[in-house]
């Protein structure tokens, strides 16, 4: 027999338990006597009917003929007995906080963690350059079937591969620098926790795996890179961008990459909070978003207003990723590029042109850019 829908009142009851529990999933789940993931499916429900609201927002989405994810605020009026109006309420949804699958994503990204070992400082490396690796649009834990997507197959198993593979072929063609950057543009992990959706739109996703797993491979496959990119660069500089696929998995990812290189002089992670990667290399600068929020001439006229070193700069580079196809244009003094993903196409991106591609390109102190090499990660 199927099983019967929840009510409303156990909905509502697991609400309370959320409240009285001060928002720990955990400790209101046991309180209840249910298990973590049947206590998490009676909060969703309540929330897709929106009994979070006030009595009052309530009345007000179900006379609209709204569901709770769909209402996110609006005004009510109120009239006396003749009709009259008095007064008009705003009202807001709540706003979501972290969820506690999020921190304890997060926690568990720590468990076990060692420190970064010692890697052997290459010899002759050229002061004035600089490598920049930009590595946007991974989706670390999206599944694609080949036959169904015209594209190649991809899992995590095939992913790593794919990195392994291609971060070679690319450091073996440039120059041993002074300073490595390894930007993580944004979307490395697929999806952002196990609903398998895009946290904003809702849009279903096709997930390899859990995202306990995810997580965890996604943390070793980075450790691995920096490693072989420390193995031909003096020193490297780590930045883990948000992507409208991982707004929370990025952080997670970042923490745990900064506490194990923790004792490693010749690695930084940069954590910076903001959305924008902004580095000085001399007379270069470079930057990078993760392209969802901004068009490339807005980000260039927001770059010109906030980078306290762009007049210093007259070679001037930003990427940004997102939508998988590659496009590039000189915007007034920015050199734009969208790059290519590194993530084949799965069935939603199936009906556009995908190119993938991984690349270094190579920053000279006072010329700009001097070197790109490119893998078209082809299986």
């Amino acid at each position: 027999m199927p099983t019967p829908p929840l009510s409303d009142e156990l909905a509502r009851e697991a609400l309370e338990a959320l409240e009285t529990h001060q928002h720990k999933v955990k400790d209101a789940a046991a309180f209840l006597e249910l298990s973590y993931t049947t206590f998490q499916h009676r909060i969703n429900v309540a929330k897709s009917r929106g009994l979070h609201f006030s009595p009052g927002a309530q009345n007000v989405v179900r006379r609209a003929g709204l569901s709770g994810s769909e209402a996110k605020g609006g005004w009510i009026h109120d009239y006396d007995e003749e009709g009259k109006k008095v007064g008009t309420t705003r009202w807001s949804a709540p706003a979501d906080e972290v969820t506690e699958e999020s921190l304890a994503r997060m926690r568990d990204a720590f468990e076990g963690l060692l420190e970064m070992p010692p890697v052997d400082t290459p010899s002759d490396v050229a002061a004035d350059l600089c490598n920049v690796i930009p590595l946007f649009d991974v989706h670390w834990g999206m599944a694609a079937w080949g036959e169904e997507t015209g594209d190649v197959d991809y899992n995590i198993e095939l992913a790593r591969d794919d990195m392994m593979r291609g971060l070679g072929r690319v450091l073996s063609v440039a120059p041993a620098a002074q300073r490595a950057v390894l930007i993580l543009g944004g979307d490395l992990t697929h999806a952002d926790d196990n609903n398998a959706q895009t946290p904003k739109s809702k849009h279903p996703l096709d997930v390899a795996a859990r995202m306990h797993r995810v997580t965890d491979s996604a943390i070793e496959i980075i450790k691995f890179a920096v490693q072989r990119v420390l193995e031909k660069n003096l020193e490297v500089v780590i930045r883990v961008l948000r992507g409208n696929h991982d707004p929370n998995s990025h952080r997670a990812i970042a923490f745990a990459l900064r506490e194990w290189t923790r004792s490693q002089p010749r690695v930084t992670v940069d954590m910076d909070p903001r959305e924008m990667f902004m580095m000085q290399w001399g007379r270069t600068a470079v930057f990078a978003q993760h392209g969802d929020r901004m068009k490339a001439v807005d980000l260039s006229l927001k770059l010109a207003d906030v980078c306290s070193f762009w007049s210093e700069c007259p070679h001037r580079y930003a990427y940004t990723g997102h939508l998988h196809r590659m496009s590039a244009e000189r915007i007034g003094g920015l050199n734009w590029e969208r790059l290519e993903p590194f993530a084949p196409s799965d069935d939603y991106g199936a009906t556009w042109v995908n190119r993938r591609a991984m690349k270094i390109d190579t920053y000279h102190n006072q010329r700009g850019r001097i070197l790109t090499a490119i893998d078209p990660l082809e299986r």
